[in-house]
């Protein structure tokens, strides 16, 4: 009964440790202030009525300028997505992204005539360059073809702005050699995530697709980073981060990068959330995914678990302080959240989450650093599957929080 017993202990602290090393302290920020800032009024009773997918971002003229997508998660025909053809694509023009931009700190709301977005847009990144401008990538590759030397090849958009973001002025970049499985239908590589400057020419931008080995697979994501050494002229893919690995119910994808100085590069990702756990049958629960880099992204270390299981989409935000801070949405049993932690040690251990929200939404957050020293994170909640119940939730919100001092 004692050695039954010491053994019971034995079991209670190495997960009590397991535990520690990943949540030790509370998070080293808190909340100055929570306000919706765009909402449809109308309660929610069809799921055709939404807002979803926020990005936002206060420039220093003092304008605020925000995408959005309204519509429902799920749309199309018989729910099975926007056709692939233009004409037939027009005819379910619910599911749209919306470009705005606020003089009055979010009192009104106006189109955004210097942004002009298409149906298919999921994200919209952007990166402040060395120079003051600010760069933005497309999320889909167009006209590809098969490169005679392996891989494909693909062009990569480019939004560059040098007015404070109020417009935009599109860019292509050919990119050769990718090692990610030819397009078929809706399977293709993605860009995901900013632009992250290294030093002052070298830029890099995540990645991710299906490798050759994948395509038939429902799953299967491998994940890499393009790289540029000339400050955005020329791109090539440079390394894969993770590629075949069993990761998670989906594989990687929906990463962030942050960068240390040095060489020194953290990734963070998704690999799957409770919906795509449920679909395989798996029993573990995916979570996010870590690797690093010392060599400025050419080489990585082999990805480990976090305890943040079922996130979507990661943010990273390094702030002025060198205090790291992450965002994402988990979608888990126990209920959908939006959640910060925060880390004094460049991620090798993290706090207590910071529960921002609790209830239906998309889970994506978009971080900024503000000039007064705060930060703030914008999220919507609203219902995101059909399967949520009725909400009165339809809203677009912002949180401004700041070191705990």
């Amino acid at each position: 009964m004692r050695k039954r017993f010491y053994s019971i202990l034995a079991v209670v602290a190495s997960v009590l440790s397991a535990d520690a090393e990943s949540a030790v302290f509370p998070p080293a920020v808190e909340v100055v202030s929570r306000d919706a800032i765009y909402s449809i009024d109308d309660q929610v009773t069809s799921p055709n009525n939404q807002v979803h997918f926020p990005f936002m971002f206060e420039s220093a003229d003092g304008n605020w300028y925000m995408t959005l997508r309204e519509g429902p998660h799920v749309w199309g025909p018989n729910n099975t997505g926007l056709p692939l053809e233009n004409a037939a694509r027009s005819l379910f023009a619910s599911d749209r992204v919306q470009t705005v931009y606020s003089p009055d700190q979010g009192e009104s709301w106006r189109p955004w005539a210097g942004l002009k977005a298409g149906d298919t847009w999921l994200r919209f990144f952007r990166t402040r360059l060395p120079d003051g401008s600010m760069v933005s990538p497309g999320y889909r590759f167009r006209e590809w073809e098969p490169d005679p030397e392996g891989g494909i090849v693909v062009n990569l958009t480019l939004r560059l702005s040098h007015d404070e973001g109020a417009t935009w002025n599109k860019q292509s970049r050919e990119i050769r050699g990718m090692p990610f499985a030819q397009p078929v239908k809706t399977i293709t590589a993605v860009t995901w995530g900013h632009v992250l400057p290294v030093d002052s020419d070298r830029l890099l931008l995540a990645v991710y697709g299906r490798p050759p080995e994948s395509i038939d697979a429902r799953w299967g994501y491998g994940m890499g980073v393009l790289a540029s050494d000339d400050g955005g002229d020329n791109w090539r893919f440079e390394s894969w981060i993770s590629r075949g690995d069993d990761l998670g119910s989906e594989g990687p994808s929906e990463t962030d990068l942050v960068n240390f100085g040095e060489g020194r590069l953290l990734a963070i990702f998704r690999t799957g959330t409770r919906g795509s756990d449920g679909a395989v049958d798996r029993q573990v629960p995916s979570a996010l995914h870590l690797s690093r880099s010392a060599d400025g992204g050419k080489t990585w270390t082999p990805p480990e678990a976090t305890q943040f299981v079922g996130g979507v989409s990661p943010q990273l935000l390094r702030l002025q302080s060198g205090l790291l801070v992450l965002s994402y949405g988990a979608r888990t049993e126990a209920g959908d959240t939006v959640r910060v932690h925060t880390s004094a040690d460049e991620g090798q251990t993290w706090s207590t989450p910071l529960e921002l929200y609790r209830g239906p939404g998309t889970g994506y957050t978009d971080m900024t650093e503000l000039t007064d020293g705060r930060f703030q994170i914008v999220y919507d909640e609203s219902r995101f599957y059909r399967t949520d119940p009725e909400s009165d939730r339809n809203e677009i919100i912002r949180v401004i929080l700041q070191e705990c001092r």
